[in-house]
């Protein structure tokens, strides 16, 4: 074994973390929003997640999309600072 210590032996679980990872995550979001309906900036992005991630995802409820956001986060903490 690489590690002699569980990834997850100190993940701790709290309300006002999660509250202030919603919140600090809200200003990048809205930023690449807007930069994707602009015409300028990110034209290349926004052609590439049409075409390549929109057939994926594209029929996915906000709450999928949420959940699978939430997954992947939980999981990068735990595989990179478990």
């Amino acid at each position: 074994m690489v590690i002699e210590q569980p990834p997850l032996t100190n993940l701790r679980w709290r309300g006002s973390d999660a509250i202030l990872g919603i919140f600090a995550a809200i200003p990048p979001l809205l930023l690449f929003c807007g930069m994707l309906n602009s015409r300028r900036f990110l034209s290349q992005t926004r052609d590439f997640l049409e075409r390549a991630v929109r057939p994926w995802f594209g029929r996915w409820s906000i709450l999928q999309l949420a959940l699978i956001s939430a997954l992947a986060g939980l999981c990068e903490e735990a595989l990179f600072r478990g």
